[in-house]
């Protein structure tokens, strides 16, 4: 997937999830992407072919990544937290058939958010049967899910919006891109629900998300999540699980 930046962003504090994170994405990213990690301290367990982009932990959260993502040099990206484990094959024919669409001036979005969730109703984005506009009166038009962006819109987000969280700022992003029509979309193939707000993805199966109010989200994906913790032999009483 050249061409195509990977970035996650994390914070030291969840460096005990890291190996997890990088191993998943080794066995099932295909080749290609640059990739990135926003993080406050430059760890040993951080891979070689990982930039590190480091922040001033002083700064608030949108801060830290708007300041990091101005050194992202690809046109695109894929944006997500350290939490997101892919646990199957990424569709890289479906990616890059996405990095067209969103780069052939054919085509008014500036994102294509990777899952379908917090929306109910299947717009089709014609000719793309399997993209869904998110329309402007969601709920979270904008969304911290892992999402293909247009970096420099990324970027503009990220530097315009505040927010004293990462919820209060899903909310304030969302209405930054109503108001500057900034056009999403997501993708849904028919695949099942997961929960009461998202599907699953074929297009990148991950978890979203393994870890929730600090606990291991084994209630949302018992099978797939317990698989991994499993093999990386993770003690389920040092976090918890809900």
């Amino acid at each position: 997937m050249k061409g195509i930046g990977f970035v996650m962003y994390s914070h030291s504090d969840y460096s005990d999830v890291w190996e997890i994170f990088f191993r998943q994405t080794e066995k099932y990213l295909p080749e290609g992407c640059t990739k990135y990690i926003i993080t406050d301290k430059e760890l040993d367990i951080i891979p070689e072919d990982y930039e590190v982009l480091l922040y001033d932990d002083s700064l608030p959260y949108q801060k830290r990544i708007g300041n990091a993502l101005m050194h992202v040099e690809e046109e695109l990206c894929i944006f997500q937290h350290e939490d997101m484990f892919l646990y199957g094959k990424v569709d890289e024919k479906k990616i890059l058939d996405y990095a067209s669409v969103l780069m052939g001036g054919t085509s008014d979005l500036d994102f294509i958010k990777l899952i379908k969730g917090g929306e109910y109703r299947d717009i089709p984005k014609l000719p793309h049967t399997d993209l869904f506009h998110i329309p402007y009166d969601s709920e979270y038009v904008f969304a911290i899910q892992p999402t293909l962006w247009k970096t420099p819109k990324l970027i503009e987000i990220y530097q315009a919006c505040e927010g004293d969280s990462i919820w209060d700022f899903e909310v304030k992003g969302s209405q930054w891109c109503r108001d500057r029509q900034i056009v999403g979309a997501y993708s849904y193939r028919g695949e099942p629900q997961r929960g009461s707000m998202h599907w699953d993805s074929k297009t990148f199966p991950y978890v979203a998300t393994a870890i929730v109010k600090g606990k291991w989200n084994l209630a949302e994906y018992k099978r797939e999540l317990g698989m991994i913790l499993s093999s990386y032999k993770v003690d389920l009483s040092v976090r918890g699980t809900c």
